[in-house]
């Protein structure tokens, strides 16, 4: 997928000298390491930006957004790529944002619709994905085209980034590279913490139906036959704890069968498991 992209933009680069499909992919064979550490930075930084109150990582996600273009048609690699980038933007943040934006746009206006109606018409797959095929390389000559703008607008100059202003950003990245193993380790965490109180609520509901099973039994010894109702066990006087379970404060399922003789106490576990005792039990 990285070498096609890259092979499309050196097409739309090189428009002008008529390189067919081989040579696209030739020329963009040599980038694929280059193309990948420049797309890793980026969307390190735009994440430790979007991990700062969010704005900052939309705006370095403009600021750095022609880097993929420099590497191309400049053969500038990485940091340096993206701190050119940031120099061809720099003044003209919102006109390339706005642009973005558009194309953002017309990008949902029609996959999305395309993407509903493709359920219902035969072969609606097939034609989501030739609107793809035609969309990516309308988008990257789109993209391609204000990364032109902005290098005519900008004209000839020297440049230089600062070391300062590159370990900055580096350290942005870091930030953005720990957010993913700190985030998935935060789902772990809670995932383990929710399991085990699961679990624990679940043990309390066994333990509940299993008192309540022998205040049945004494219940059964005193009057011949069951109570009609776990609220009529707790007027008894014979079980004074709990007939509710603590989550969702509805009682334990109870129901008297054979005319009073027999019963089933049951309880809903969160497993969606159904516990139930009889006198059997």
């Amino acid at each position: 997928m990285i070498w096609g992209q890259l092979a499309l933009i050196c097409a739309i680069k090189d428009s002008g000298e008529n390189i067919g499909v081989i040579e696209s992919y030739r020329r963009a064979w040599r980038k694929i390491l280059s193309y990948w550490w420049v797309t890793f930075l980026t969307t390190s930084i735009v994440l430790g930006g979007s991990f700062l109150f969010v704005v900052p990582g939309i705006i370095f996600s403009v600021w750095f957004s022609m880097a993929v273009y420099i590497l191309v048609a400049e053969d500038i690699k990485g940091m340096d790529a993206l701190m050119k980038s940031r120099e061809y933007v720099r003044g003209r943040w919102l006109s390339v944002f706005w642009r973005f934006l558009f194309l953002s746009l017309l990008a949902m206006i029609f996959l999305l619709p395309l993407s509903l109606i493709s359920e219902f018409i035969p072969f609606g797959s097939f034609v989501e994905l030739v609107f793809s095929l035609f969309f990516a390389p309308l988008s990257a000559t789109y993209l391609f085209l204000i990364y032109s703008n902005l290098k005519s607008v900008k004209g000839d100059f020297v440049f230089e980034p600062a070391k300062i202003k590159k370990w900055s950003f580096i350290l942005t990245a870091i930030i953005g590279l720990l957010i993913v193993p700190a985030t998935i380790l935060t789902l772990i965490v809670f995932t383990s913490m929710d399991s085990a109180r699961e679990k624990a609520r679940d043990a309390r509901r066994q333990s509940d139906i299993m008192q309540i099973q022998m205040a049945l039994e004494l219940y059964q010894m005193d009057n011949n036959s069951y109570p009609s109702s776990l609220d009529e066990l707790s007027s008894s006087g014979i079980y004074s704890s709990t007939i509710i379970d603590s989550k969702t404060k509805k009682h334990y399922q109870y129901k008297v069968l054979k005319e009073g003789s027999d019963y089933e106490i049951c309880a809903e576990m969160e497993t969606k498991e159904k516990k139930c005792l009889t006198p059997w039990d």
